[in-house]
């Protein structure tokens, strides 16, 4: 038994030896002894593909690996295809051959090994496994439809599986054998099927969350509405995806205009990354906007009402908010009166014409959702004409390599040679720079100027 590790070291992977010190064919062996030789070869095999799958997180990139895996321990040559779930069209993830100087032929003619009526097509089709003998000379001829690159590749035998999910097979897993190995052996047939019943349940998996995701990213996209005309005012939103689809959560922005003729500004974050963050993001985001436009509420109270709300509601879940209340702006470009209240938001920026930025001093506050009572409070300045208020969610900065000061200084710093950009232009240069530094986590940003009228 491996003793289990203490605390502070990483435990040992399991001490497997590969498959590939096994040396030999079945047939070099004879008797118990060649058996049960042959039975440990492929479990070790069936363990190192299942290491494979499980330890990479990009599952289509794991199953497309196997295709080196168990070429030449299981097969002479291997092609591993996918059927998008979107288009409909087939891709090949994986291939390999034992000899990698025919690699480029099998993927030159991979693509005709969907052609209807084939053998990988088929087994697509039905989801059941196909087993090609020297007799199925069609099969075998299918299988590689162009005569010279079968006459390189002499494909003798055979078995296809499908890559299955739930809603039926996604995919096939080609193992083929030349002249000089022959057909599988039933041991070797009872591992490929164990193997391609791993692959597609760990990419059935990983496809399901990522359409979940996407889900995610629609339903978010859609509730993130356009910032309203207001003469006198320069407003902007953008709004960024994380780089990676687990990270789809639930950062919005909002703008409404009030009957006084004010602009309440709403930007915020519900914690967590998954479809139920982004519904609870739309209930909050509903409220906020209602609460907000039939109340004429101040930031610091509609905060306080939103809060009551969800508690009231029994709508489980924690959210970063701030509020910020523009004054009805004038029609001559002067200067903007604004109050702010926050729950738990990152404090906006001020950026300066001529390059300086500063944090706008902000009272934290309590989190929307935590269930206690919030002694909520809120402050007023007044903007100098051409002075921008950038709103934002923490993704703009944050990052798990640097804390959080320097990376809000470096965010500053960044800011400064676009603080005399207009504001769509300013927003469209803080989102590039973002995306090409693969943010973690999604970004939402609102930006706001007094504008001249002509």
């Amino acid at each position: 038994m491996t003793p289990a590790p203490t605390s502070g070291t990483a435990a040992e992977p399991l001490p497997i030896t590969p498959a590939a010190a096994f040396p030999g064919a079945p047939e070099q062996r004879s008797g118990i002894a060649g058996s049960a030789y042959e039975q440990l070869r492929l479990l070790t095999l069936l363990a190192e593909a299942s290491e494979v799958l499980s330890t990479s997180v990009d599952a289509e990139l794991a199953v497309g690996l196997l295709a080196a895996h168990v070429v030449p321990q299981l097969a002479d040559w291997c092609v591993i295809s996918v059927v998008d779930d979107i288009t409909g069209d087939r891709r090949d993830i994986g291939a390999a051959h034992r000899d990698p100087g025919l690699l480029p032929v099998i993927t030159s003619h991979a693509r005709l090994t969907m052609a209807p009526g084939s053998p990988m097509a088929t087994v697509v089709n039905t989801a059941q496994p196909l087993v090609i003998t020297a007799a199925d000379v069609e099969a075998l001829a299918s299988l590689v439809p162009d005569p010279d690159a079968r006459a390189l590749l002499g494909p003798v035998a055979g078995a296809v599986y499908p890559l299955r999910g739930r809603g039926g097979s996604f995919g096939a897993i080609a193992l083929i054998n030349g002249a000089g190995r022959g057909a599988h052996t039933a041991a070797e047939l009872d591992i490929a099927k164990l193997m391609a019943r791993r692959a597609g349940l760990s990419m059935d998996n990983a496809r399901l969350y990522s359409r979940q995701q996407r889900i995610a990213e629609v339903l978010q996209r859609s509730m993130l509405s356009e910032p309203p005309s207001v003469p006198g005012l320069d407003l902007a939103f953008r709004y960024l995806p994380a780089a990676t689809d687990t990270k789809v959560g639930g950062d919005w922005y909002d703008a409404f205009r009030l009957p006084d003729g004010s602009v309440t500004l709403v930007i915020g974050e519900v914690v967590g990354h998954d479809l139920r963050a982004v519904t609870i993001m739309g209930q909050i985001r509903t409220m906020t906007r209602s609460i907000g436009h039939d109340r004429n509420a101040e930031p610091a109270d509609l905060l306080t009402r939103v809060d009551a709300a969800l508690h009231g509601l029994g709508i489980q879940g924690l959210c970063t908010a701030l509020i910020v209340r523009v004054g009805a702006p004038a029609t001559d470009g002067s200067s903007l009166d604004i109050t702010w209240s926050s729950a738990g938001h990152p404090a906006p920026l001020l950026i300066y014409r001529g390059g300086r930025v500063t944090e706008l001093d902000t009272t934290p506050g309590l989190l929307l959702g935590t269930g206690f009572p919030a002694d909520r409070t809120q402050q007023s300045a007044t903007l100098a004409p051409g002075t921008t208020l950038l709103l934002m969610t923490d993704g703009l900065f944050e990052r798990r390599t640097t804390g959080y000061d320097l990376s809000l200084d470096r965010l500053r710093a960044d800011l400064i040679p676009l603080s005399d950009f207009p504001v769509d232009e300013l927003c469209d240069a803080i989102i590039a720079h973002a995306a090409t530094d693969q943010p973690e986590d999604d970004i939402a940003i609102i930006a706001v100027r007094s504008g001249l009228i002509s």
